[in-house]
């Protein structure tokens, strides 16, 4: 796994609507990005800091087949159709006007460059980026795009904080599929620690930017069973009602034998 600062300008691609509607951007593939590779994205205007952290998610999409033409203001470059594309999942977002971020810092820590093209990141400044993001490396590993489906997972960086919030007043830190509160079962480590997931997947609204209502279309659930979520049986993903009637089922003949 490499670790890569690439550019954004803020004013020329709309990436906080096209979060918005996708859960992930797809970037012009530059170095030799591979699946699993960590990227973070340097807003060179009007910032001038590093704001997102993405993992890539795939790679090699080809122009026409990649989301980005309504999210892009009076883009300048030539674009050709023999350009491939990286998919991006946010991980994390820092505020923006972050000293530790900014361009002058990491001129301070080592990078010589102008961050207009791609930058691989030196041991030294990966450390200083993730002090300054709420990731825990563990967590790097949680991705669920499978194929072509637009996986609606909130992991570490969720696409809308305030709705994570309002659906965790509701349910609290239970696990609503298997029960389990992580604090009782790790100690502290555990203390407040859940997923949130979306009961309907983003590509069933085509795309489309919808609303969400944090008390009816969210719920918590375990690391674990948020896998079991993403995973699919006879091709169909299971349902939150359907994984904890498996749960159910499964739990009761082991009982029995």
């Amino acid at each position: 796994m490499n670790y890569w600062i690439l550019p954004w300008n803020k004013d020329v691609f709309d990436l906080h609507q096209c979060l918005t509607d996708f859960g992930y951007a797809e970037w012009r593939q530059m170095n030799k990005l591979a699946v699993g590779d960590i990227v973070f994205l340097y807003c060179s205007s009007p910032v001038q800091q590093i704001v997102y952290m993405m993992r890539v998610a795939k790679t090699d999409i080809p122009r026409t087949e990649t989301i980005n033409d309504e999210y892009l203001n009076g883009y300048k470059y030539n674009l050709k159709a023999s350009d491939y594309y990286a998919r991006l999942e946010p991980i994390a977002k820092a505020e923006e006007n972050n000293p530790a971020l900014s361009y002058s810092r990491l001129k301070e820590l080592g990078i010589t460059s102008k961050l207009q093209g791609g930058n691989k990141v030196s041991d030294d400044i990966l450390n200083h980026l993730l002090e300054n993001f709420d990731v825990v490396f563990d967590d790097l590993s949680q991705t669920y795009t499978e194929g072509k489906a637009h996986n609606t997972s909130i992991t570490i960086y969720e696409r809308n904080q305030k709705a994570r919030e309002v659906c965790l007043r509701k349910y609290g830190n239970k696990c609503q599929i298997c029960d389990l509160i992580l604090e009782q079962k790790y100690g502290p480590v555990g203390k407040d620690f859940i997923h949130v997931h979306h009961i309907n997947f983003i590509s069933s609204s085509d795309g489309k930017s919808r609303q969400v209502n944090p008390e009816t279309d969210l719920i918590p659930v375990c690391p674990n069973c948020h896998a079991m979520l993403h995973r699919r049986i006879d091709g169909k993903y299971l349902s939150p009602t359907e994984l904890k009637e498996l749960i159910s089922e499964y739990k009761e003949k082991n009982t029995c034998s």
